[in-house]
This record gives structure tokens, sequence and C-alpha cells, in this order.
């Protein structure tokens, strides 16, 4: 399977959105990993977290390394099945700008997702594929115009570039994404237009993330807005 690029300027610091004793979010920037591919890897939040806390950090969860947003940590390793029960029974939704109108105001994608050997990439699959996991994800047009839309995207189901594929296969691929997106597509941005946006878990304020100043850029160029 091809892996992400690893990026080309590791920050020294990350912005922490919210901490408590057992949970550390933070905003996750375009271009970095969630995790390193050892645990010494420095390229990575997780290491970037640990060395700006003092102290080892463990990943609840993981974002894909060009996608922006919410990424949660917690300060024991005995806390990340706590977590992650309350991410699984939580509300997660993401921004995404895909290409062309959407026409229907909410939508449910439900294919079924699995590595897909001739394309080599992640695909919605036949329910009965070998290796295809159910997947779920609600979408919701927020915004419209001539050749792209703002999407808020709910997953369910927490499988591997689950908005890129859903969106994909229902032939709206996200801008800037050069593994499903065609080529003209792709060339729309520099990165997959995906911020992960909002969450809400048990216990814990509602968490949102500020949308990053290159997918603001975007929206203003491509005529598309949040509405009020």
């Amino acid at each position: 399977m091809t892996e992400e690029p690893r990026p080309r300027n590791t920050p020294t610091s990350l912005r922490i959105l919210f901490e408590d004793r057992d949970l550390v979010v933070i905003d996750k920037p375009a271009g970095l990993p969630s995790t390193g591919r050892t645990l010494d890897d420095p390229h990575s939040a997780q290491a970037v977290l640990t060395a700006q806390l003092g102290r080892f950090v463990w990943a609840v969860h993981q974002i894909d390394a060009g996608t922006t947003g919410l990424l949660l940590f917690v300060r024991k390793k005995s806390a990340v099945d706590v977590f992650t029960d309350k991410l699984k029974k939580g509300e997660k939704r993401y921004l995404a700008v895909a290409a062309g109108r959407v026409a229907k105001a909410t939508q449910e994608l439900t294919g079924a997702i699995g590595w897909d050997d001739a394309r080599k990439r992640w695909a919605v699959l036949a329910d009965d594929a070998a290796g295809a996991k159910t997947a779920r994800t609600s979408v919701e047009a927020l915004s419209t115009s001539d050749r792209a839309s703002l999407v808020s995207a709910r997953i369910f189901t927490g499988r591997t570039h689950q908005v890129r594929v859903h969106l994909t296969h229902a032939g709206h691929p996200l801008l800037g994404d050069s593994r499903y997106a065609p080529p003209e597509v792709a060339a729309l941005f520099e990165r997959p237009a995906l911020h992960a946006w909002s969450m809400t878990l048990s216990n814990v304020a509602p968490l949102v993330c500020p949308i990053p100043i290159d997918l603001q850029g975007l929206l203003a160029r491509e005529g598309l807005a949040l509405p009020d």
C-alpha cells in the first residue's frame, strides 16, 4: 500500500485546543502524520506533542497526513481504550471541498470499503468482497458553486480514507486529492481539501477546530462559505 508522504518541515510545537488530566486535543497541521513509523520517529504529531509536553502521549485515533484538524491523544496508555470507545459513540464531522455540485442537501453513503489491489488504493467494494468492511458517511451540502461544493461529512465508522473514498464513489472527489481525484481536480489544491472539524464526546466539552488559512483561501476562491 502506498504510504503518505513525509513532511518537509516538522513543526516544533502544536496548537492545543483542549486538555485535561486525561486528554490532549490538538489542531493538526497539513503534511504531518498523526503517528510515526516507529516510536522514535520525530516526524509525527505524536512525537512533536511528546516533546512539547515533556512526556509520552498515545494517539486515540489517526487522521491522514494531508488532513487538518482535531486529533486526540491521551496522557496514559490505559486511557486509549476508554477514549476510543467515547470516539465511536460520539459524533465526528469533517469539512470537505468536493468537485461538482452536490445536489442533495443530505445523503447517506454506505458502500463497504476495502483495499483494491488493481487500483492500489482503498475503494468501495461489493459487500461480500474479501476484506470489505461496512462504512457509513452522512454528507450534507453546506454551500455550492459552479465547480465545487462545501460539505459536512459525519462518519459513523472509521475506515481508512472513508470520506475521500465515499465522496469519490459518489462522483465528487475532493479537490487536491491526487490519489482519488482525476488530475484536473487534484490540481485545484495542494492537498486533499479535508478538515476534521468537530467532535462531541461524553463528559468532554464540544470540540471545534478553526478552518485553516489554506482552506479558507480555497473557499473564497471557489465562492463557498459556511452558512451563518
